[in-house]
């Protein structure tokens, strides 16, 4: 007896994704910037010049932390559908003569699924990048942003080679299987006519069967195809990623070798300064030693 089970798992996540955008929503600056000193009964409801629900929601975080946490959702809901997807090709392999119509449903569904997770987390891995001129005079922002979407990318492709690898394995042993069958059911002799017209319903309903893994191999080969063109773009993102962690690198040795220079500089011109004060204290002792020789010889003169 096969139990009837259902995933709801993605919906855990939606409504988990709701709670974080509404918890704290009401704590606005309003009520944070109250002044201490003041007395305890006054509010300043009244001191500001808009409406509290009109201003800024200061407790929530930025939207490119949300995309993060989205993101590592994502691709930990992939690992589970991946597990889930091995489970069912194998169960499909060990039974490849049986024409099991929903084991052959789920597999293609949970295989759109994952592809389709696999584009909307690359959307969203790229909705990352988005400069905030304003609060990041720094670039500390987009450093922190850089690493979270490399690390998000690297991660997508390992996950993005592993399902094209199961999906390439299930095809070929899928057609390996299915080759052997045809072969054993063109091999097989019959002499008797009435055997002779069971082996016709056998050769229909054998074509039926193919013309059924046909169109379920041609669906796998579509999410491969997905696939290929979702590496190059991953490559080309990671290329990007890798041209920019470079230029960071380089700029980072060129400020730390101005920096020294500026030191050794700042060195050479503190040295001359201090070598001008002594020759100034020498000058002066010796104009003073020849003004009180002078006047000691005035002084014994008269």
């Amino acid at each position: 007896m096969e139990v009837i089970y259902r995933n709801i798992t993605n919906t855990y996540f939606d409504y988990r994704r709701e709670i974080k955008k509404k918890k704290n929503r009401f704590k606005l600056r309003a009520y944070e910037k109250l002044d201490e000193d003041e007395d305890t009964g006054k509010e300043n409801l009244l001191n500001e010049n808009e409406d509290l629900e009109m201003q800024e929601q200061s407790m929530l975080p930025p939207y490119w932390i949300e995309k993060i946490e989205e993101c590592s959702e994502d691709i930990n809901n992939m690992k589970t559908k991946l597990i889930q997807l091995q489970k069912l090709q194998k169960n499909k392999l060990l039974n490849a003569l049986n024409n099991d119509e929903t084991l052959t449903e789920n597999i293609t569904q949970l295989s759109s699924n994952i592809t389709f997770l696999i584009k909307n987390c690359e959307q969203k891995i790229q909705s990352i990048s988005s400069k905030d001129y304003d609060k990041d005079k720094n670039n500390i922002i987009e450093k922190l942003k850089n690493n979270a979407k490399s690390s998000l990318l690297s991660q997508l492709q390992s996950l993005s080679q592993t399902f094209h690898k199961n999906q390439k394995s299930y095809i070929k042993e899928f057609k390996k299987m299915s080759n052997a069958y045809d072969d054993l059911q063109q091999y097989q002799n019959f002499n008797d006519q009435n055997e002779l017209l069971y082996q016709q319903e056998e050769q229909q309903h054998s074509s039926v069967n193919i013309n059924k893994r046909n169109s379920d191999l041609k669906k796998i080969a579509d999410t491969v195809v997905d696939l290929h063109t979702i590496f190059k773009e991953l490559s080309v993102m990671l290329v990007d990623q890798g041209s920019l962690l470079d230029q960071i690198d380089y700029n980072m040795e060129a400020s730390l070798d101005k920096s020294e220079k500026g030191i050794n500089k700042l060195k050479i011109i503190e040295k001359r300064e201090n070598d001008k004060i002594a020759k100034k204290c020498v000058s002066y002792l010796t104009t003073l030693i020849f003004v009180l020789l002078f006047l000691i010889i005035i002084k014994h003169l008269y």
